[in-house]
């Protein structure tokens, strides 16, 4: 039995790791009634040979991914989903769904994890949160980090696009796009996810190579709420008459492109966003969203899994290879 499965079955049962290798392994005597308690535990956690689980190769592990009615974040979940389902003999999934930008209930998520042979988590860059991922880690709990990364943690690697690259595509498309000065927009969900700042940094950065004459301003928070995002556009189409531009880093695109329409102005200021949702998918064809950059969700659920399952073989973990950014035009739709 891997060493990591009988650290678990000790854990669980509050004995040593001594004690539990002495039963599991035969290594000389143990009272009947602690041997029935530790082989009680380890069949109920899948650790006996017999049952063709972690013991014979297979793994158990967790990914937390938020909630709240975000798009990309239900389309990401389903991917683990069937990613998990189509290496049913390999692994057991257990995807765990939390409240959008929550510390407190991110923090929970992760420490009633107490049994597990790898976490997956978009996490928030918040220093309790960072508590949270080191007490996984003294608990042998390894950790990758997934869509936003998390700096200075104790993590197996990160699996996503690169954010500041996306976020420097948003800009060049926009600066392609409008050929005047005017004032540019960018919408983010939180600073509290690295991900929407680097891809906020990504596009100023660029757009003050490329077009500095263009002013851009950021919209009022909107944790990617449709109606605070329709609200907040609205707002900045009455603020900036010369609005040529608008970039949403994060989710609550159906708000916007309503605001656009309600003032009139979905076919005169450009609009570049994430994710191909069905919603995004219907705003390029109607216009009212000019280009979305997307991530292969099935890629990322993918590469997150090898990444567990490699380190939980003990295998040489590579450099993940980051998730690539996918531009797509109403002409060019899968």
């Amino acid at each position: 039995m891997r060493r990591r499965g009988m650290k678990d079955i000790a854990r669980a049962a509050g004995l040593s790791l001594s004690t539990v290798d002495r039963v599991l392994n035969n290594r000389g005597l143990a009272r009947s009634a602690t041997a029935e308690r530790v082989l009680g535990i380890a069949a109920e956690l899948g650790y006996l040979p017999g049952n063709g689980l972690v013991g014979s190769g297979r793994h158990r592990f967790d990914v937390v991914i938020p909630a709240g009615g975000n798009t990309f974040l239900d389309r990401l979940s389903a991917a683990f989903e069937a990613a998990a389902a189509r290496r049913a003999d390999e692994i057991t999934l257990h995807v765990r769904r939390i409240p959008s930008f929550a510390v407190s209930e991110l923090c929970n998520a992760l420490d009633e994890i107490t049994l597990s042979d790898g976490v997956g988590v978009i996490a928030l860059d918040h220093p309790l949160v960072c508590d949270a991922l080191k007490r996984l880690r003294d608990r042998d709990i390894p950790v990758a980090t997934l869509v936003s990364d998390v700096p200075g943690i104790d993590r197996i690697g990160f699996v996503g696009v690169d954010n500041r690259a996306a976020g420097r595509l948003a800009g060049q498309l926009i600066h392609r796009f409008v050929r005047t000065a005017g004032t540019v927009a960018i919408f983010r969900g939180s600073p509290s996810y690295r991900g929407h700042e680097e891809r906020e940094n990504g596009c100023r950065a660029i757009l003050a190579e490329l077009a500095p004459a263009m002013q851009v301003v950021l919209a009022e928070e909107t944790r990617d709420q449709v109606e605070a995002s329709r609200v907040a556009m609205l707002n900045l189409i009455e603020r900036y008459p010369e609005l040529v531009a608008v970039y949403n880093v994060a989710d609550g695109n159906p708000g916007i492109v309503a605001a656009l329409v309600e003032a009139g102005r979905a076919k005169d200021v450009v609009f570049v966003a994430h994710e191909l949702s069905d919603v995004a998918r219907a705003s390029l064809i109607a216009g009212t969203l000019d280009a979305v950059i997307d991530q292969d969700v099935t890629e990322e659920a993918e590469k997150l899994l090898t990444l567990l399952t490699r380190n939980a073989d003990g295998l040489e973990i590579e450099t993940v290879p980051r998730v690539h950014n996918r531009v797509f035009f109403s002409e060019n739709l899968p």
